[in-house]
């Protein structure tokens, strides 16, 4: 704070009259990632707990424009939604879908229309409130449309379990009618904001080379020539590919021309015809270098041949990616880890939005996973295990339930922490507050790549030195209560995950226990 913040402060919170015989005054400064503020002094310390996050909303109009999004491939769902979308219509209410839902599934329905590719990122401008016909994935697959803001969401029970969605279809007339009118209750549902950090990107932040095994550019002169050298390697990684699989073919059976083919039979250049076994795998693999270094010669260009030779790793080097790449082996040295690693050094962060959770697995090799944690740039822990979920209050019930972790209430305002079959009878699920910066960094001593995945899908891999940023989003999903936040997460809870069902304890009956009229009497 300035001086004169400070001094606005300090006549709001004025100083009291020095206690000589009591405690020294004191002030308490609060900050949060919005502004800090004094606290006026009273010589005590004390929290008022938060009160229950109730939001209603009210509209100021009647909503104009809805979006309609459904479950694809259900002829039930279909036949509903075209009658939403026909009383919509007669509302005044215009409804839009998605493009290939209009192409596919609604193309002769005239009460609908498909949004364009213009509106495509900008559908928080111009959608009132949405309405979800599916389950608990047709939800997730909203949330993946709206990259900040979020209208108000209505959604429709037609899944398998339909957590997230508390209206029944059956009577959709009467609850859009509620909504259309306003003054219904919103949950929060908080989103998780995802930042993949790149080897390189940090590197190239901080002014050092990347550490990726890539010839970085010394001058904006050679930028043509890493282009030439990144393609190259491309075709240099392809060949061992295609090699690896065609020898693969000829181990199982013998070639067979195709009729009307004019692929020669037998023997190629690119492709020497060579048993592949443990004895001879090395020599596979040099022929495929030859044939590399063959298709570099044909260049017409000097300079991508030079800068080729320049970048193309040590032959041994080269032996060693394709025999992995014959063979089959992930399984690689850390010289190996960082050539297979993709070109990062002018790597771009990757962004992404999660409404259940994030999680980083091994991607189904048999090591497990190594990953360095931090809270806020404080190391946390190493993670040894099949993998880590980094989760919402809204997926507590999801994929971290089945890992361990808690159920926790919409209202709490943390990030869940929950490993995936850990390697350590210690390691447990926590809690973090909601206002945790979390990073997950692949260590230097992982054995294999990683993957992450944004609520089950667009998965991604991760390599060496590659850091996964998560935090909570400023842009939640508003969903629309049926009764209340809790009223309609308990009945969920309950009637679907069937929480503590069990039959009533029995009374014990008093007159006709004789052990208790003994008991009586005495």
């Amino acid at each position: 704070l300035n001086q004169m913040e400070a001094e606005q402060y300090s006549q709001k919170c004025p100083i009291l009259p020095e206690n000589k015989r009591g405690k020294v005054l004191f002030r308490l400064l609060k900050a949060t990632d919005k502004k800090c503020y004094f606290l006026c002094p009273d010589l005590k310390i004390n929290k008022v707990p938060q009160s229950t996050n109730l939001v209603r909303l009210k509209w100021v109009e009647t909503p104009r424009r809805v979006l309609l999004i459904k479950k694809p491939r259900d002829d039930k769902i279909l036949k509903v939604a075209k009658e939403i979308s026909k009383w919509l219509v007669t509302q005044k209410v215009e409804v839009l879908v998605e493009p290939i839902v209009k192409r596919t599934e609604l193309a002769n329905e005239p009460s609908v229309k498909a949004y364009t590719d213009e509106d495509a990122g900008k559908l928080e401008e111009i959608v009132d409130f949405v309405v979800c016909l599916g389950g608990d994935g047709t939800l997730l697959w909203l949330s993946n449309l709206f990259k900040k803001s979020v209208p108000p969401v209505i959604s429709f029970a037609m899944g398998s379990l339909g957590f997230l969605t508390p209206f029944p279809a059956t009577s959709y007339e009467h609850y859009l009618k509620q909504t259309l009118r306003g003054g219904f209750y919103l949950t929060l549902r908080s989103r998780l904001h995802i930042t993949i950090e790149r080897r390189g990107t940090a590197n190239r932040k901080k002014g050092r080379r990347p550490t990726t095994g890539a010839v970085a550019s010394s001058s904006s002169s050679n930028t043509s020539s890493s282009s030439h050298i990144t393609k190259l390697r491309g075709k240099f990684e392809t060949i061992a590919e295609n090699n690896g699989k065609e020898q693969l073919k000829k181990k199982k059976r013998p070639h067979r021309r195709s009729k009307g083919s004019t692929i020669p039979e037998g023997p190629t250049p690119q492709h020497p015809e060579l048993p592949v076994d443990d004895d001879n795998v090395d020599a596979v693999a040099a022929a495929a270098a030859a044939a590399l270094a063959a298709s570099i010669g044909k260049s017409d260009d000097a300079n991508t041949v030079d800068d080729a030779k320049a970048a193309a790793p040590s032959e041994a080097a080269q032996r060693s990616v394709l025999r992995a790449s014959i063979t089959g082996d992930h399984l690689y040295s850390s010289s190996q880890f960082t050539k297979a690693q993709p070109e990062s050094s002018n790597a771009t962060n990757e962004y992404f939005t999660a409404l259940n959770e994030v999680i980083v697995d091994n991607a189904k090799n048999s090591s497990l996973t190594n990953l360095d944690c931090y809270s806020d740039g404080v190391f946390t822990t190493k993670c040894q295990a099949d993998g880590l979920i980094v989760a919402t209050p809204t997926g507590s019930t999801a994929y971290s339930l089945s890992a361990g972790g808690s159920m926790v209430h919409p209202q709490v305002p943390g990030i869940l922490f929950t490993p995936v079959c850990p390697h350590s009878l210690s390691f447990r699920p926590i809690i973090f507050p909601d206002t945790s910066k979390i990073s997950i960094k692949v260590s230097d001593d992982a054995r294999v790549f990683h993957e992450v995945a944004f609520d089950g899908k667009n998965r991604q891999k991760l390599y060496k030195g590659d850091q996964v940023h998560i935090s909570m989003s400023s842009w939640p999903v508003p969903a629309v209560c049926r009764v209340s936040e809790t009223d309609d997460w308990f009945n969920g809870v309950r009637s679907l995950l069937h929480w503590n069902q069990r039959p009533s304890q029995k009374r014990m009956k008093e007159k006709n226990d004789p052990r208790i009229q003994e008991m009586k009497q005495k």
